[in-house]
């Protein structure tokens, strides 16, 4: 099938098979709790969707440090 996604939220396995799942799915619940988290996409420091496929696929992780600031943020209540 066609995925209609945007390219942050994508699951490594997504972009290597195209198919999607339901870990795929918890894989981009996961992305949005990041965004929500942190203010930032997944991925946010790759200049384009072409840069994020290919750390997608290449297995790398997406930027974790981002999280550091959450306590920061939102305080004892995380």
């Amino acid at each position: 099938g066609t995925v209609h996604a945007n390219t942050a939220f994508l699951a490594p396995e997504t972009v290597k098979t195209g198919a999607t799942t339901m870990a795929s799915d918890i894989w981009a619940l996961g992305c949005i709790f990041f965004f929500v988290m942190t203010g930032h996409f997944p991925y946010s420091e790759c200049p384009n969707q072409l840069a994020i496929m290919h750390k997608l696929g290449s297995g790398e992780v997406f930027d974790l440090t981002l999280l550091d600031n959450c306590s920061k943020t939102f305080g004892d209540d995380i």
